[in-house]
């Protein structure tokens, strides 16, 4: 279970909240690499989603209800990057939250 939180938090944080299937980050867009291990639902990939700009889905689900998790980030932009540096441009950007809502069910 370790293992999937692990994969499915990646996801995540790689991927813009939203994206088209094909736009995704190319690790995930066939599923989830070796998920058949920790699959809790038997064999098979584990591939998620976007639904929108909060809502993932996970095929085959391994969730019995949907859930909300928070991802507490900071989106540093890259001009300020170019112009203040990295430590300082991570030190002026404030905390963000993103909500992100995992479909349960089938």
């Amino acid at each position: 279970m370790l293992q999937l939180c692990d994969v499915v938090s990646l996801y995540v944080c790689l991927n813009d909240p939203g994206v088209r299937k094909e736009q995704e980050y190319p690790r995930y867009a066939d599923g989830f690499e070796d998920s058949e291990m920790f699959n809790p639902i038997g064999e098979g990939r584990l591939v998620a989603e976007w639904v929108n700009d909060k809502e993932i889905k996970i095929s085959p689900n391994p969730f019995d209800q949907s859930f909300v998790a928070t991802l507490k980030q900071k989106q540093v932009p890259k001009k300020l990057v170019q112009e203040a540096g990295i430590a300082e441009a991570y030190n002026q950007t404030a905390w963000v939250e993103q909500e992100v809502i995992f479909r349960g069910g089938s």
